[in-house]
């Protein structure tokens, strides 16, 4: 397991979202140049604290190339783990993400009643630990 202690005020991450090209300008937004400064620095502080947040806990798994990486399967070791075990080893991964039915993508619609997940693998759905 982990913990850090990242920094959300990181000159270097600000650097970085500054030349990135997936930060937005806030053009179509304000007229003002400064207003669009300041949604843009303020768009990078709110982006780093959710990546800090990201990365502050976590598993680092070890693989020795025995068998496929993307199976996850706990081992029991025979060993007394006081941290790791093997609820909080299952949590380490996204839930699966199963379709009971196939959605027809020709149905452009998803309500609250019924809502879909696209298909495409952009989503990270975690469970709270």
């Amino acid at each position: 397991p982990f913990h850090t202690r990242l920094d959300s005020e990181n000159a270097s991450a600000f650097a970085l979202l500054e030349t990135w090209d997936q930060t937005p300008t806030f053009e179509n937004m304000f007229k003002e140049e400064t207003l669009r400064i300041a949604a843009r620095r303020q768009w990078m502080r709110e982006y780093i604290a959710q990546h800090v947040i990201d990365l502050k806990q976590g598993f680092i798994m070890m693989w020795n190339g025995d068998r496929d990486p993307l199976v996850h399967e706990y081992r029991n070791l025979g060993i007394e783990l006081h941290v790791l075990n093997e609820t909080r080893f299952n949590r380490a991964f996204s839930p699966p993400f199963a379709r009971a039915v196939p959605i027809d993508q020709r149905m452009g619609v998803n309500s609250i009643m019924r809502p879909t997940l696209p298909t495409a693998e952009i989503w990270s759905i975690r469970e709270p630990w």
